[in-house]
């Protein structure tokens, strides 16, 4: 099952939804709500994205522990290691900057989201983060464009280098769905 956190929803309603959606034995793949901050119009309202990023992410891991759900994907993001450093072959033990280096609150939060899923993995409840780049697909134009843009004005012996910068909404579906289906 693939779940976004969703704050708009009155929260007896939203306690309900979850409690029928989260039967026992199932998983979940959590996906927050901001999207495209590089906008910069979701930056001004720092108070909103901690509370889906952060606060919608603990409120689901609760939800997952009582429920007895056995595992939890987190839709991350790069964002949450990038601070404008150029960052070559890194992985998963590639340490979080300072909150003060972050560029925007989506990273910051982001981030803070990230450690609290991997922290509460145990065997009751497996976690995992996957960290996406750019996705992009029908219904979000930005992004699209953007990946068309770098696309068409590189040159074509570079072209393989753009695949790791952007993602098709097909390839992360299958990523999500490889990532819980793990024994």
């Amino acid at each position: 099952m693939v779940i976004t956190s969703n704050i708009e929803v009155p929260h007896k309603r939203r306690n309900k939804i979850l409690k029928k959606k989260l039967r026992c034995g199932a998983r979940l793949f959590h996906q927050s709500n901001i999207f495209h901050t590089q906008s910069r119009k979701g930056d001004f309202n720092r108070y909103m994205i901690y509370k889906v990023n952060v606060v919608g992410t603990l409120r689901l891991l609760e939800y997952c522990r009582r429920m007895k759900v056995p595992r939890f994907v987190f839709a991350s993001s790069v964002a949450v290691i990038f601070t404008g450093k150029e960052l070559v072959n890194v992985n998963e033990d590639y340490p979080y900057p300072d909150e003060r280096e972050y560029f925007c609150a989506y990273s910051c939060s982001k981030a803070k989201a990230e450690r609290e899923v991997l922290a509460a993995d145990c065997p009751a409840l497996r976690t995992c983060a996957l960290r996406f780049r750019g996705i992009y697909g029908p219904g979000e134009p930005r992004a699209t464009d953007r990946a068309a843009v770098c696309y068409f004005h590189t040159e074509p012996k570079l072209h393989h280098l753009l695949s790791s910068q952007y993602m098709g909404t097909k390839l992360s579906g299958y990523r999500e769905r490889s990532a819980i289906s793990v024994p």
